[in-house]
């Protein structure tokens, strides 16, 4: 080689054969590419669920720490004339304990009378 000598990027054109080869790799990448972006979809959604059954979680820690206290569904028992006449008491059958006292409706106080005077064993104004 002569001082004169160097190298230049001159264009090649490919054959049949490689231009087929490069055809077919292009569809498996594209392929690749299609399966990759599914598998991205599905990780998301799953991320997504799992971010939000936590955040979930943290705003009903939050609310429990918040209100110091949760509603419990308990078997409850009524006692009537209870605390005063006209008043109802509604008890904790588990353990007896006043949940709240209230105003028996008119139609719990009418039967209550009627009921009373059926129970009231000094009363024998209605035997004869």
């Amino acid at each position: 080689m002569s001082p004169g000598n160097h190298m230049e990027l001159v264009p090649r054109k490919y054959t049949e054969a490689e231009l087929k080869d490069f055809q077919q790799r292009q569809n498996l990448v594209l392929g690749e590419v299609y399966d990759l972006h599914s598998q991205k979809k599905a990780a998301t959604a799953a991320l997504n669920g799992n971010i939000q059954a936590k955040e979930k979680e943290l705003r009903d820690l939050h609310l429990k720490l918040a209100q110091g206290f949760e509603m419990v569904e308990v078997e409850a028992g009524t006692l009537m004339n209870t605390p005063s006449p006209g008043m109802k008491r509604i008890i904790c059958l588990a353990d007896s304990t006043t949940i709240r006292d209230e105003q028996m409706t008119p139609a719990e106080r009418q039967r209550n009378l009627f009921d009373s005077l059926l129970d009231d064993p000094d009363d024998r104004s209605h035997e004869a």
